[in-house]
């Protein structure tokens, strides 16, 4: 990609409705967004690759996925987190107890 092609644009938003974004211009003119969100939140429209990450807390929607073995992965749900491997859930921690063991 030629360095002509790459674009930032940040659109402030200010005295309107709609949130602050950053829009990123990169390979073959895909945009990637990254939007402020009125609760202070940051949202992400593609998946985020990081070697390092520091913070006091990190928020998960659902799925801590491994990027290079995709079947593994730590779901949570209300109470519950399952560690996964191959697809199956091998772990299971809830509200109630623990699980333990193939398709625990």
């Amino acid at each position: 990609m030629a360095n002509s092609d790459k674009n930032i644009l940040i659109t402030p938003n200010t005295g309107e409705s709609a949130s602050p974004k950053i829009e990123v211009t990169g390979a073959d003119n895909a945009t990637k967004t990254l939007t402020i969100n009125d609760d202070g939140t940051i949202s992400f429209d593609s998946n985020i690759s990081a070697s390092a990450l520091t913070s006091d807390f990190l928020f998960v929607a659902n799925d801590l996925i491994h990027s290079g073995d995709t079947d593994n992965k730590i779901a949570f749900g209300d109470d519950t987190q399952s560690f996964q491997t191959g697809g199956t859930a091998r772990f299971n921690i809830s509200d109630s107890g623990l699980q333990i063991g193939s398709g625990a």
